[in-house]
């Protein structure tokens, strides 16, 4: 899932076997690119049209109908009893004149964007026939055409028809086996074809981020850990702080007293956790009490905590407790095959158990980020769901944006965990972060980042 994301993202046609990018190969080779989903299909044998129909609606492929004006020409070109709908059965005592008309005046149809002709060996036309009527209309249409040739022996291949005096250069249609092939195919075109007229979108420069403050925090970390470390809690805070991203700033408690002060200072209900770095899943092992409402609430917190936890809880940190709104999570990590990349998901406890996450490449666009948060299965829940308030987006966007600006500036940052970012009605918080960061080679890799 992340590969595919990254290779449609960076615009590269990714086909499920070798078999399938010859398929695309082919039919981008001799055949214009699709300007939307908007198929019809042309064919000679009904049962192989239902086929067709269905490999295309399968591949996300569109079958509208087709106009009034088309359909009247095609009654009067065809043999009765054809079915001038989409698809278009010719039936089988169609000639190759009648064929080849026939894709003509659908290819000329306003609402279509590409043109499947079907065609079946029958014993009242020869198939050489049809094929030939394929390759004469592409010669002089500007629809993409494809065709599926059943009782073919090579996979896909190309169809051309002979020049005729005072024609244009014949042109070729590639012909595949089955129509699963040719839907696939096409869908993959129309999506490439789609990323082409994409906006490309614009790297935002942020004038409030210090990234001399973010390397000197980075610098501090590394004076004596070469080999690389998490940041504590605090520090990860003032990364981010430095980057320009909100966040609920913790505190560092060594003692159930400090803790204590530092909650009446907040003034209010209080989350207290383990601050030992390397300690995960604090959730599930008592390193996290919220809703602590008293200064005693958290003395008493720290007190339970230490006896679960002992040397291990690495002292505590206390931070104001955020308002509900939706979880997410944001994070930073490093492909061997890509570079940094910038993740996003849904966040909280359940984040591992949902699995719904994304990754883009950098760097990141404005457009990019909006499309990686509308990228999940669940950001409905960002947009009200069910009546909920809709979360502030833009919020969002700008804090992707953020992270993907320290992700540039600073390689250092091996990884970052941003779990959970609390999305509201009016901005987003970071309320727990993890930032993992080490030492790097000054001199890029020359294979990564070359897709964007």
């Amino acid at each position: 899932m992340r590969v595919s994301a990254l290779f449609r993202q960076a615009g590269i046609i990714a086909g499920d076997g070798l078999g399938e990018l010859f398929d695309v190969v082919t039919l981008l080779a001799h055949q214009r690119l699709p300007a939307g989903r908007r198929l019809a299909i042309v064919g000679n044998a009904g049962g192989p049209l239902i086929l067709a129909a269905d490999a295309a609606a399968a591949a996300g492929l569109e079958l509208p109908e087709l106009a009034e004006p088309t359909r009247r020409a095609l009654t009067g070109l065809l043999p009765p009893g054809a079915a001038v709908a989409n698809p278009v059965d010719t039936i089988a005592s169609v000639s190759g004149d009648a064929f080849e008309q026939a894709l003509r005046t659908v290819s000329a149809d306003g609402g279509i964007d590409a043109v499947l002709a079907v065609i079946a060996p029958t014993p009242l036309t020869g198939r050489d026939d049809l094929t030939v009527a394929a390759a004469a209309v592409t010669a002089v249409s500007t629809t993409p055409l494809a065709a599926v040739v059943l009782g073919q022996a090579p996979r896909v291949r190309t169809l051309t028809a002979p020049a005729q005096p005072g024609e244009p250069a014949p042109g070729a249609v590639p012909a595949f086996a089955v129509p699963e092939d040719a839907g696939r195919a096409l869908s993959l075109a129309a999506e490439h074809a789609q990323w082409l007229r994409r906006p490309r979108g614009s790297v935002p420069a942020f004038d409030d981020v210090t990234p001399a403050g973010a390397r000197d925090i980075i610098e501090a970390a590394l004076a004596d850990r070469s080999e690389g470390c998490w940041l504590r809690p605090t520090v990860a805070a003032d990364l981010l702080a430095a980057g320009g991203i909100p966040v609920a700033r913790p505190e560092h408690a060594v003692s159930a007293q400090m803790a204590a002060d530092i909650a009446g200072r907040i003034g209010g209900p209080v989350a207290l956790k383990a601050a030992n770095p390397d300690l995960v899943h604090k959730s599930d092992r008592g390193g996290v009490r919220l809703d602590l409402a008293t200064p005693a609430d958290a003395a008493q917190a720290y007190r339970s905590m230490w006896a679960a936890l002992g040397e291990a809880m690495g002292g505590a940190t206390v931070q104001p407790m955020i308002a509900p709104g939706v979880e997410t999570l944001v994070g930073i990590v490093q492909d061997p095959a890509f570079g940094p990349l910038i993740g996003f998901g849904l966040g909280g406890v359940l984040t591992d158990l949902l699995a719904d996450r994304s990754y883009r490449l950098l760097p990141l666009t404005d457009r990019d980020a909006a499309e990686l948060i509308r990228s999940l299965r669940g950001s409905a829940l960002l947009f009200g769901y069910r009546g909920s308030p809709p979360a502030d987006v833009a919020a969002l966007e700008d804090v992707l944006l953020r992270v993907a600006q320290l992700a540039d500036d600073l390689p250092e940052i091996t990884e970052m965990d941003v779990n959970p970012l609390i999305v509201h009605e009016h901005g987003a918080v970071a309320v727990d972060v993890k930032i993992r960061v080490a030492r790097v080679p000054r001199t890029p890799d020359p294979i990564l980042r070359r897709l964007r």
